[in-house]
């Protein structure tokens, strides 16, 4: 796992050296770290893009972290950022970014703290890691499910709807992508040929889902109280695990 860790504090800096030599962080496996002393010293990072998790101080000179993190959202969307901080002030502001992974106050971060957030990182990174793969006439396809907001039958074909709101079509059976969707704890079949990734929907008024992109999807009749159950109790075991 590439960690960076932001912070202006040379005191703070050092602790979080001395976190980080934890025996138990051994499981994570080889956890590469760098240390930057300011947002906008990560920010002229070449390799910003390899971070999977970054501890981002708030309050520091220059951009702050919050800051930071939004100009982040543009050049490494897929990182998972957890502010550090010695207030509870800022957290409105920090989780309305869309890179906000877990608000922490320093005065709490300990060793079973960072042992508790590198597990949930890695567990974040694992699902982003699981892909629908399928096989296309001689090509195989690869689209990580995190990806992809809805999978919808059309004419003879499949078509798939990313988070970036670009569709891919391909020459294959709805009936082939089902056993591959059905498993998936965050896709619901909410009509006949369509499957909607739950983390997607912005909102339903009962009888139908709006996707992120606008689209609306009818929930089947028949299974309309299922799917609504399937949905609200998905969107509550998103909540407990934040």
């Amino acid at each position: 796992m590439n960690i960076a860790v932001v912070d202006d504090s040379p005191t703070d800096t050092v602790r979080m050296q001395q976190l980080f030599t934890c025996p138990a962080l051994e499981k994570f496996g080889p956890l590469a770290i760098d240390y930057y002393s300011s947002g906008q010293s990560l920010l002229e990072s070449p390799d910003i893009e390899k971070y999977h998790l970054i501890l981002m101080d708030i309050y520091m000179e220059g951009p702050d972290g919050i800051e930071t993190a939004r100009i982040l959202q543009k050049r490494a969307e897929e990182a998972l950022i957890a502010f550090l901080t010695s207030s509870s002030d800022d957290i409105w502001r920090a989780v309305s970014t869309h890179g906000c992974f877990d608000y922490i106050r320093k005065d709490t971060f300990d060793e079973p703290r960072l042992e508790k957030l590198l597990a949930d990182a890695k567990k974040r990174w694992d699902k982003r890691e699981r892909a629908l793969t399928f096989s296309c006439g001689a090509q195989t396809i690869s689209v990580p499910f995190c990806k992809i907001q809805y999978v919808a039958a059309r004419d003879k074909h499949v078509c798939i709807v990313l988070k970036n709101g670009r569709e891919r079509l391909y020459r294959v059976t709805f009936a082939s992508m089902e056993p591959l969707l059905e498993p998936e704890e965050n896709f619901l079949l909410c009509n006949r040929g369509v499957y909607l990734n739950m983390d997607f929907i912005q909102k339903t008024d009962g009888e139908s889902f709006e996707m992120k992109d606008g689209t609306c999807f009818p929930i089947r009749r028949r299974s309309r109280a299922q799917a609504l159950e399937a949905f609200y109790d998905y969107q509550f075991r998103q909540l407990r695990e934040g």
